[in-house]
């Protein structure tokens, strides 16, 4: 049994250790994307923690107009999880991807845009 606690004890502080270079990588992803996306225009950013679907970030550039440029979207579990390009909304105002998001959506990247677009129109005033 003693065994068997030390072989647990040992596989966690590995998965541990190994967790934390796969962390640096999914932050240096992050950081390139809101670099690449702020050269596109002024960044939103948003996020919908949900346990059972996943979490989702989303960045959104956006043009002075209110013009969305482009949106992309990390969505998952793990570290493993990458952006990704979101192009239905290219081209479109603000207001008109927050009437394409409905308020009852179930699907996380549709909030996190949602909150994204909500708290930058309020914060616009």
């Amino acid at each position: 049994m003693r065994l068997f606690v030390n072989l647990l004890f040992m596989v966690l502080i590995v998965g541990w250790l190994i967790r934390i270079p796969l962390n640096r990588l999914q932050v240096k992803n992050l950081q390139e994307t809101f670099s690449l996306l702020g050269k596109e225009g002024s960044l939103i950013t948003g996020a919908q923690k949900n346990i059972l679907k996943g979490s989702c970030i989303v960045a959104i550039a956006v043009d002075n107009e209110g013009i969305v440029k482009k949106v992309m979207y990390l969505k998952g579990y793990t570290v493993f999880a990458r952006f990704k390009e979101y192009n239905d909304f290219d081209g479109m105002t603000m207001q008109e991807v927050l009437l394409s998001c409905p308020e009852t959506s179930n699907n996380p990247l549709y909030r996190a845009i949602r909150k994204a677009l909500l708290a930058a129109l309020k914060q616009k005033g």
